[in-house]
Parts: C-alpha cells; sequence; structure tokens
C-alpha cells in the first residue's frame, strides 16, 4: 500500500466511481477482510541542524540526517535505519577532509531488522531481529532490496522568499527545507541511502 493508494480507497468507501489509476489501487478489500495483500513501504527522512566545535578551528555548522524505512510484505517487516552528518560547503579544506572521513564512516552503518508482525504485533524490541536466516525474513528482505530502486525519488526544493526574517530563513535552509540563496549551504550527498 502507500500514499496512492488512498484516493481510491475513500472513492470505493463513499461509493464514487473511479477509473483506474496506474499505479494506485483501492485497499477496500484487504480492510474488509483484516487482511492485506499488497505490500507496504515507506520511508521517513528527519534532518535537523546544529553546531560541531572543531579543535583546529571554531565552531562548524552541520546538518543531521537520519533516514528511517519499513518495508512489509505479509507477516514480516523489515526496519532500517540511517544516520550521517552533513557540514556547509565553505569549510576550510583541512577541516572538510575530517568532517568528511567522519560523515563516510557513519553513512556505511545502517541498523537493519525484521519481526513477525503477525507473532508479535506489539512489535517489542526484544523481538526484533538482525539474523535473517530465517527464510520467510530472507525472501521479504529481497523483495525490499528490488523495490528501493524503483521507489527512490529525488524532492527537489527551490529557493524562496516566504518572508521570514534572516535566522528563521538560516534554520530552514540548515534543516533542508529550502536551498541557500546562491549555493547550497550544505552539499547534498550523491543518493539516499542504497539498497539495504
Amino acid at each position: 500500500m502507500s500514499g496512492a493508494d488512498l484516493f481510491p480507497t475513500i472513492l470505493e468507501l463513499l461509493g464514487v466511481p473511479n477509473a483506474p489509476t496506474p499505479g494506485a489501487a483501492s485497499f477496500v478489500d484487504a480492510i474488509r477482510a483484516g487482511k492485506a495483500d499488497h505490500e507496504v513501504m515507506m520511508r521517513t527522512a528527519i534532518m535537523f541542524g546544529g553546531t560541531v566545535r572543531v579543535d583546529a578551528g571554531g565552531d562548524v555548522l552541520l546538518r543531521q540526517v537520519v533516514v528511517h524505512d519499513g518495508y512489509r510484505r505479509g507477516r514480516i517487516k523489515i526496519t532500517r535505519t540511517r544516520s550521517w552528518p552533513q557540514f556547509q560547503a565553505d569549510v576550510a579544506s583541512d577541516v572538510q577532509t575530517i568532517l568528511a572521513t567522519e560523515a563516510a564512516a557513519q553513512y556505511t552503518r545502517e541498523q537493519l531488522r525484521w519481526i513477525d508482525v503477525e507473532r508479535f504485533p506489539d512489535e517489542p524490541d526484544t523481538r526484533q531481529s538482525s539474523d535473517f536466516s530465517d527464510p520467510d525474513a530472507r525472501a521479504v528482505l529481497d523483495a525490499f532490496r528490488q523495490r528501493v530502486p524503483h521507489a527512490r525519488g529525488a524532492a527537489h526544493r527551490t529557493p524562496a522568499n516566504f518572508g521570514h526574517s534572516r535566522n528563521i530563513r538560516r534554520a530552514l535552509e540548515s534543516l533542508g527545507y529550502i536551498e541557500h540563496a546562491g549555493e547550497p549551504a550544505f552539499p547534498e550527498p550523491g543518493s539516499p541511502p542504497p539498497p539495504p
């Protein structure tokens, strides 16, 4: 299921005729049966700003990026979390080298886990597993890996002047909500996290 499935579902529940839409399907039958035949995929990206003190210089503005992915097919749900910092583009080159090394190391780390949500509907942390030797969990992980490249889409942020004061605009820029008036204050990562 995806956000695109909500519209045809609501129309069907209201009894309003709806022409088929590519990439969207009502899930009313799944609701009525109490079981979903669809796969569910989600991504949440959170960015927050801050500073880091560098021994070689003063404070450096940073943006911490946290990406949570989820994928469910049948009774198996997989979650993945990655987190890495991004630093201002105009940092001195000697400091940039140190910061880029740390950012690259953090970018490669991920937490990948699965749970059987029919057996454990409350999804307790103690029942999450990072061992994918279970054949069902492995099959869902393989499906997740195939779906991630197709689901990725780059959101394009355009510079905007919302009439905010300079400090509010800088905060919005540091969080990635709007682009820096000139060049981006933070270099965008080459790509979203790779498939799990």
